[in-house]
């Protein structure tokens, strides 16, 4: 017969011993007051966790809000896109330009070079785009959203011009930056 009171298995006779709170059924013998204590030790175990599990909260809380933070801004900004085709399809550049920064460092960037400033960017639609014929009914495909910091998004997407002068369609890269609580951009990269 083995050891009884450490609560190891033994594989003899099949005794029964009520001292030690052991009972062997002729598989091997446990010692249930081992088990008790095994229980007890789990059950602080697993209250001693708690206290840590409950310091996780508000890095999940963090995390969730910063999924909800990054979800609402980008509805922000394709809200604002939204805005420049709905402009652009009342021939209106102006409200086009809204979704811009109002500022000499906008870039745009186009088949023709670089453009600076908002009010050059401005001028160089209303020449390109001069006459509903050349404006036509603009139409946006957001390919990549991607967040590139706490105040800056980098959009890419497909643009589509259908109008009387021949259809045209391109790509474009758009870097958004938060500037004063709203999304604007701020370069402009469309061929």
């Amino acid at each position: 017969m083995g050891y009884l009171a450490q609560g190891t298995r033994d594989k003899g006779q099949g005794t029964r011993d009520k001292g030690q709170g052991t009972r062997d059924k002729g598989q091997g013998t446990i010692n249930i007051n081992t088990v008790k204590f095994s229980l007890k030790s789990l059950s602080k175990k697993i209250i001693s966790l708690v206290p840590r599990a409950l310091c996780l909260v508000p890095f999940i809380f963090y995390f969730n809000a910063s999924i909800q933070a990054q979800s609402n801004n980008e509805k922000k900004i394709l809200a604002i896109l939204d805005a420049q085709v709905h402009a652009w399809n009342q021939g209106d550049f102006d409200k086009f330009m809204v979704g811009y920064v109002e500022s000499d460092s906008l870039m745009y960037i186009g088949k023709g070079g670089v453009t600076y400033g908002y009010n050059a960017t401005l001028e160089r639609y209303k020449k390109t785009y001069a006459g509903a014929d050349k404006m036509g009914t603009l139409h946006f495909d957001i390919l990549h959203m991607m967040r590139l910091g706490r105040k800056h998004y980098l959009v890419v997407g497909k643009w589509s011009l259908k109008r009387t002068a021949g259809d045209v369609v391109g790509h474009y890269t758009l870097t958004f930056e938060k500037k004063k609580g709203k999304w604007v951009v701020i370069a402009d990269h469309s061929s």
